[in-house]
């Protein structure tokens, strides 16, 4: 897992990436894990997963709406595409995608990653934060 620093955002590649599980609640969780490393995506606002054949617009508020997502369990994950307006999107090893705008009044996601120690937050109106624990010092032997 790596997630690179670019000019219009952040992209988070997987090594043998695959989606792990997805939990449904008030939000759309999607836990993707590679060699490395665990991501934890929660989608909180409207998204959209898109395809060859169209796309499904997907509510987590609407349960009933989040269906499309389901036969996503254990599939291939490439990478989470972030920019710096907010705009999220996860690239899935078929081509489809699932992508997450900003939202004006709510967070619209917040991704966190195990291995590299670090969260990541789309904020009412698009700023994304971000935030690394700080390396711990070593002890001298």
């Amino acid at each position: 897992m790596e997630l690179r620093d670019e000019e219009n955002g952040w992209q988070l590649s997987l090594e043998n990436g695959f989606v792990q599980l997805i939990q449904i609640d008030f939000r759309l969780g999607l836990f993707l894990s590679d060699t490395s490393g665990t991501v934890q995506l929660y989608v909180e606002t409207p998204c959209w997963l898109k395809g060859a054949y169209g796309e499904a617009s997907l509510n987590p508020s609407e349960s009933s709406s989040l269906a499309p997502i389901l036969p996503f369990f254990n599939t291939k994950v490439i990478g989470v595409a972030i920019q710096k307006n907010g705009r999220l999107r996860v690239e899935f090893g078929d081509g489809h995608t699932l992508e997450v705008d900003p939202d004006g009044s709510y967070e619209a996601w917040q991704l966190s990653c195990t291995s590299i120690a670090c969260v990541l937050i789309c904020a009412p109106g698009g700023e994304v934060s971000f935030f690394r624990q700080p390396e711990r010092p070593t002890k001298a032997a």
